[in-house]
């Protein structure tokens, strides 16, 4: 297939529509009007439609991406080097406006304030002021124009000339900005691009009455398959959004299990569109016995694992990818711990049972494991083979850790207490704990507020996932994220828990889940009324779309039910979120699912 040429309407459309997105409106009008005319529209042209948001800045990092290959490769010097001084980042400050002025002030500003550019001459300078057109006085002639006979008839270009038209002023055309797509930031003064409403690309998803939704999981090889599983249900959804036209079309159909489906407790992908499911037979906790089943086939097959049914509740189920090795945690009167060998048709592995109280199980290496819970971090190997696992020295630590994750690229663990309001770095190589913080992040400088001066719990956090490992700049700070109950967002360097900033949106009063797009590029974050996408380096700044709960007006009448349970997904292409929604106020539960298209 030959490479698409890149034609100067294409190049002027990318420009117009680069301009109108920064603020430069003035610009963008003026370039318009010298390409097109002044009825012409560049939003008219056949393949305008086909154009994304942000193309030309796409297309210059893709370049440099490109540019810094080929420098690697050859070992020759990069063409495009801009270092790393740019200045104000991507934004146009407001005249007459101080970065500490009110922020209401700020809010009232809007776009039509903004400077408009001059136009730059022929050498490349710009005028201080474009002078200003007399007006012509009209002359009024006794008939049709007559060339002067005393003047040379000249022979222009080999065309005869034409006779002098009768002079008159120019006509004065109000210019009007075309509609703009931005809007004030709110803690400072600076251009932002309005947030996109979502709502209009949402459907809803088939969720059986009264049944409690405890997780929606995205196929991580099939953008189309959407797992979503609670109480008595595993249900499978296959999302078709081939037709732009007819919005996202799906069926529905539940998984079949050979056991009683009370509820899953736990899940987890494995290899290629397989999973691992935990569901337990119900009844009271000493009764309880808890099962696991591999779902392979596109989750359509299931096969009981080997092993006598476990006690109590899988609290863990985590997959490493590098070993291809499978552990749970159950947790009962006995603790159990078990690994599974997954290239081996699931094949049980060690096993071993443990006194105590536990939490969570995550992998740190592709060996060694951590439990947490109680006053100490429990540590373990596995031996040659996996036949056996051997405790290693635990760690006693000032806080009780609860939460647990492992970022194999850096080789970093996040912890979150059991009061959830300190955050924790482990270095997996050391088994060390090498930094805390409270859940708030630190008072600014002159003593500024930051908001709340009490700790507000950690509902979420996750690492920000790095598609392509090798190009990872050790100089980049890990970036880790952590959601409160009161709405906002914290981004930190996972290395050194240094903070980097926050992200908010208005609606958003409260956030129970977070998560990166599969290329760390945004960041969504959702409460029990409303969702927002960030980019993930945008540090105050409003967000790139959002999204508002049909069911508010529900949500809000159930005000005494106990806590949403929330969930948020990212479908493999970055292109949709699956949203869930549940909660009980007494012996009544509610449950909503959505998927939301953004491309």
């Amino acid at each position: 297939m030959a490479i698409e040429a890149l034609t100067t309407n294409a190049l002027n459309f990318v420009i117009f529509k680069y301009l109108q997105d920064a603020g430069y409106r003035s610009a963008a009008e003026r370039l318009r009007r010298e390409w097109l005319g002044s009825e012409g529209h560049p939003e008219h042209l056949p393949f305008a439609s086909n154009v994304p948001q942000h193309c030309l800045i796409n297309m210059a990092q893709d370049a440099m991406f490109l540019d810094h290959l080929e420098s690697r490769a050859k070992q020759i010097p990069a063409r495009y080097v801009f270092s790393g001084q740019h200045t104000v980042e991507h934004a146009a400050i407001h005249p007459g406006l101080d970065e500490n002025a009110p922020e209401a002030a700020l809010r009232s500003s809007t776009t039509s304030q903004a400077p408009e550019a001059h136009p730059h001459t022929e050498d490349g300078t710009s005028p201080a002021a474009e002078p200003q057109r007399k007006p012509s006085r009209k002359r009024k002639t006794p008939g049709a124009s007559v060339t002067n006979g005393d003047v040379a008839m000249e022979d222009v270009n080999g065309h005869a000339p034409m006779p002098a038209e009768e002079e008159s002023p120019a006509p004065v055309v109000e210019e009007t900005p075309p509609a703009t797509t931005l809007d004030t930031g709110h803690s400072r003064a600076i251009y932002t691009h309005e947030p996109r409403n979502l709502n209009q690309d949402t459907t809803l998803l088939d969720v059986l009455p009264d049944r409690y939704l405890e997780r929606l999981e995205w196929m991580p090889y099939d953008p189309g398959c959407l797992l979503s599983m609670g109480k008595g249900y595993l249900r499978l959804n296959r999302i078709d959004a081939s037709s732009a036209e007819s919005g996202l079309e799906h069926k529905s159909v539940d998984v079949a299990l050979p056991a009683q489906l009370e509820n899953v407790d736990a899940f987890c992908w494995t290899t290629p569109n397989c999973a691992v499911a935990v569901v337990n037979s119900g009844g009271p906790p000493s009764q309880m016995r808890t099962q696991l089943y591999a779902l392979t086939n596109w989750c359509q097959t299931s096969q009981l694992l080997e092993g006598p049914p476990l006690p109590g509740l899988v609290t863990s189920l985590a997959y490493s990818k590098s070993s291809n090795l499978l552990l749970y945690l159950a947790c009962a009167r006995t603790n159990v711990v078990r690994v599974y060998d997954v290239q081996n048709n699931y094949r049980a592995g060690a096993f071993m049972s443990l006194e105590g109280e536990f939490e969570e199980a995550a992998w740190i290496s592709d060996t060694k494991f951590v439990l947490t819970g109680g006053p100490r971090l429990r540590f373990f190997e596995l031996t040659p083979g996996n036949e056996d696992i051997k405790e290693l020295e635990p760690l006693q630590s000032e806080h009780a850790w609860r939460q647990v994750k492992w970022d194999p690229l850096s080789g970093l663990v996040a912890l979150v207490d059991q009061s959830r309001t300190v955050i924790g770095i482990l270095n997996s190589a050391s088994m060390t704990v090498i930094h805390t913080s409270s859940s708030q992040p630190p008072a600014p400088p002159s003593g500024q507020q930051n908001g709340t001066s009490r700790p507000t719990k950690i509902t979420a956090f996750a690492f920000q996932p790095i598609p392509n490992p090798a190009a990872l700049d050790p100089a980049t700070p890990r970036l880790l994220a952590t959601s409160l109950g009161n709405g906002i967002v914290h981004l930190w360097a996972a290395a050194s828990l240094d903070y980097l900033g926050k992200l908010s949106m208005d609606g958003l009063r409260d956030i129970q889940a977070i998560d990166f797009s599969p290329d760390g590029f945004y960041l969504a974050a959702a409460g029990s009324t409303a969702m927002g996408v960030w980019r993930a380096d945008d540090n105050g700044q409003l967000p790139k779309a959002t999204w508002n709960a049909l069911w508010a007006e529900e949500t809000r009448r159930i005000a005494s039910a106990d806590e949403w349970c929330v969930n948020l997904a990212w479908d493999a292409n970055g292109k949709k979120i699956a949203v869930g929604f549940s909660t009980r106020e007494g012996t009544v539960e509610y449950a909503h699912a959505s998927v939301v298209r953004l491309a």
